[in-house]
């Protein structure tokens, strides 16, 4: 399937190249637009190798879970729904806010290591003088002859067709 792409400095020139290709029959899932400058995507969630968060999670959840259980053992908070749980000794209600916050902080931990990385702003389409690319991907030869011609209608500085 050849491909025909057009270079363009403005924004609206390739919006308009792109809207007289759909005119003139081409499909909108053939045509698409984007900065010749491009950076790569990054990958959709970054995990972290030596598995730190889960480690600190744990660390921290035992830490805090048994800080608890000992408050709650020592000064008989009445914890609601948990009754006889309270009256329970200090040494057992510390033991078992260890085991609960450690596996709650490790749980945490885990899905603090399958983040997704911080949202980007990407700049606009041709802004700072970056190029706008506008591809069209043809059935044939012709169509993609056709397609390079309808660009340089709309003054794509370079025209390529790419054979398929």
């Amino acid at each position: 399937m050849p491909t025909a792409v057009g270079t363009f400095e403005e924004d609206r020139e390739a919006t308009a190249a792109a809207d007289e290709l759909m005119r003139a029959g081409f499909a909108d899932t053939t045509i698409s637009l984007a900065t010749a400058a491009a950076e790569a995507a990054p990958p959709a969630a970054v995990a972290d190798e030596g598995g730190g968060g889960l480690v600190r999670g744990i660390a921290i959840g035992a830490v805090l879970g048994a800080a608890v259980g000992l408050i709650i053992g020592v000064t008989n908070i009445a914890v609601p729904g948990a009754g006889a749980l309270a009256s329970s000794s200090p040494l057992y209600l510390t033991i078992l806010g260890t085991v609960v916050g450690a596996a709650l902080g490790g749980l945490i931990g885990a899905l603090a290591d399958l983040s997704l990385p911080p949202p980007r702003a990407a700049p606009a389409p041709g802004a700072a003088g970056e190029e706008l690319l506008v591809t069209v991907h043809a059935a044939d030869e012709a169509s993609a002859r056709r397609a390079a011609e309808i660009l340089g209608q709309h003054h794509a500085r370079r025209l390529t067709i790419a054979p398929g």
